[in-house]
């Protein structure tokens, strides 16, 4: 199913595309981040490079292919007036060259100056894509590409954070912050090749204009998709004695951290189509692959060359189907992750279907059994170095998951990890001898009250036996309390609220700009505060626009609001956004 452009009001105030994922960081757009929620980790892969901004970038490999009839154009601006220059800008263009072409693209531009001294983040990203299907639907071709540069000035964080903003005299410009002139450097690229060739005899068939045509009845489809990517990561300080620092190994006069890697992913695959070349329902639909990957890891000390090569099987029930089941299984036959699997098991039914929406229970089970990625064995820095033969680690997960548009989307989980590793309070890692088991689940739901709404984001987790190094809160809400309705004559839609947003209290981890990473704390409680933004959203015609005043009980209550221990959100601060769809 192709995606589609969200033309509604519901969070349109929440543009940060971090925030509006649950993934919060160092208090200010562009800036690394980490989500606030438990991810139960099923990636298998070598990862040689620390990367706290994945959901800001644009990947590579995963974009969008949208298919219009008419030519459509999106823009969204956000401005922060103020000393501290603030600008969001997304920009989008798809449109159909002919009947079997399409082409698209989108821009993204993220600046910010930061609330303190020597803070600040400058993000461009781009990607284009280009689809085509022969005329009789025989051959498909998608092609993308993606590029994503970033430039964080980092300053370690406020030396003093215990401030209370119940005093509302905080020269925000004047507290000292521990790194003087330190910036992190990352850019990706890549782009991706998709070629689908469907097996299945020819037959005529009407379309909306009446015109018969041949067109190809596929019962199975051999597919061949290309992945190339580039990643960079350099970390430069031009003060590495400022004592920030525990250890210099290499060079005291400044650090000039380099770091890139360069991967190759082939995936050919064979998969049957959810219909028989009679017409008739397929119950079972099997796929089978095999995925090879070749990645060049160089510092300036080394260059290292991996591989891996893994084979899979998915099988699934047909989409028609009441009662749902699928299976999917992945063996790394030899390279870095030799002889690590991933096994997933789903059973479940649609509660109810109608034309308005589907109601889903699921219960999915997972094994996933993998090395440590390299950069938890390897690392050598200007700060850090390390040498570690860890042991694979192992998760368990299952999952009770409920969904429906309409009604609520709930999920209950239970995890196991088994020699989990994080870093520890001096930025190193570990790994347990003791195993992790957690339970979590979340809770999303839009209420309606006449013409009051409430949006509710409910996530519980909590470790109920082993050490509990996640650094997560126990329970975190954010929700939308608006009034909304149309008014003048229904000419346009008005949304007026309140965005509520409280995670109680918690070690959270720090961050370490060095590593671009975050590490286990266990000196600064942070949570407990409730953050309360004020908005006006509303829709004319194909304008959507909001204002936004964050941070909308500063100085009323006592606490202080961060998400990273030392990175301090500020206080009150006024937005402006707009978002225009064009269809031409």
């Amino acid at each position: 199913m192709l995606p589609a452009i969200d033309t509604t009001l519901n969070r349109l105030q929440i543009y940060d595309p971090s925030a509006s994922t649950l993934n919060f960081g160092l208090g200010f757009p562009g800036a690394a981040v980490r989500p606030i929620y438990f991810i139960a980790s099923e990636n298998i892969g070598i990862n040689p490079i620390f990367n706290s901004y994945s959901p800001l970038l644009f990947s590579p490999s995963n974009q969008s292919n949208f298919n219009f009839k008419k030519p459509v154009t999106q823009i969204e601006y956000v401005i922060f007036p103020s000393i501290r220059t603030e600008q969001y800008l997304d920009l989008f263009h798809c449109r159909n060259v002919n009947e079997n072409w399409n082409l698209g693209i989108k821009m993204r531009k993220i600046k910010s100056n930061g609330y303190f001294l020597k803070q600040g983040a400058n993000i461009s990203n781009a990607t284009a894509f280009i689809s085509s299907t022969s005329k009789a639907g025989r051959y498909q071709l998608y092609s993308s590409i993606a590029y994503n540069n970033l430039v964080s000035i980092e300053n370690g964080g406020v030396q003093n954070d215990s401030l209370d903003y119940s005093s509302r005299s905080i020269a925000l410009q004047s507290l000292p912050v521990y790194l003087e002139d330190a910036k992190s450097r990352m850019s990706l690229w890549g782009g991706k090749i998709a070629q689908t060739y469907n097996f299945g005899p020819l037959r005529n068939a009407s379309t909306d204009s009446l015109i018969t045509k041949n067109k190809v009845v596929a019962s199975s489809h051999l597919s061949l998709e290309l992945n190339y990517s580039k990643q960079s990561l350099n970390y430069v300080d031009q003060f590495p004695l400022s004592g920030f620092y525990e250890n210099i190994f290499k060079d005291s006069t400044q650090t000039n951290d380099k770091f890139s890697s360069e991967k190759f992913e082939a995936d050919l695959y064979f998969a049957f189509a959810e219909k028989l070349q009679n017409g008739n329902a397929r119950k079972l639909i099997p796929q089978i692959g095999i995925r090879n990957e070749a990645l060049a890891f160089e510092t300036s000390e080394l260059v290292k060359n991996f591989t891996n090569t893994s084979a899979y099987l998915n099988l699934k029930s047909n989409s028609a189907q009441v009662y749902r089941y699928a299976f999917q299984t992945s063996y790394f036959i030899n390279g870095y992750n030799s002889k690590n699997y991933k096994v997933q098991a789903l059973i479940g039914k649609i509660i109810f279907d109608s034309t308005k929406f589907v109601s889903k229970l699921d219960l999915i089970g997972s094994v996933t059994n993998s090395n440590p990625a390299y950069v938890y064995q390897h690392y050598y820095s200007n700060h850090f170095k390390w040498e570690n033969n860890f042991q694979e680690s192992q998760n368990i997960n299952l999952n009770l998951r409920f969904e429906s548009k309409k009604l609520v989307n709930v999920t209950v989980a239970l995890t196991k990890m088994i020699h989990y590793i994080y870093l520890d309070s001096m930025s190193v890692p570990k790994q347990l001898t003791d195993d992790i088991s957690l339970i979590s689940g979340s809770f999303n739901k839009l209420f309606h009250f006449g013409n009051f709404h409430l949006d509710a984001i409910l996530v519980y987790q909590r470790v109920f036996k082993g050490r509990d190094v996640l650094g997560l809160p126990e329970l975190f809400t954010r929700n939308s309390i608006f009034w909304g309705k149309q008014v003048f004559k229904k000419a346009m839609d008005l949304q007026i609220g309140f965005d509520v947003l409280y995670a109680t209290n918690y070690y959270g981890l720090a961050y370490q700009p060095s590593l671009n990473t975050f590490y286990v704390q266990s000196n600064k409680k942070i949570g407990a505060y409730p953050a309360i933004d004020f908005f006006v959203n509303f829709k004319l015609r194909q304008a959507r626009v909001f204002f936004k005043v964050d941070h909308l009980n500063y100085g009323l209550n006592s606490g202080k609001y961060e998400f990273v221990p030392g990175y301090l959100i500020p206080g009150r601060t006024f937005r402006f956004g707009l978002s225009w769809l064009f269809i031409n």
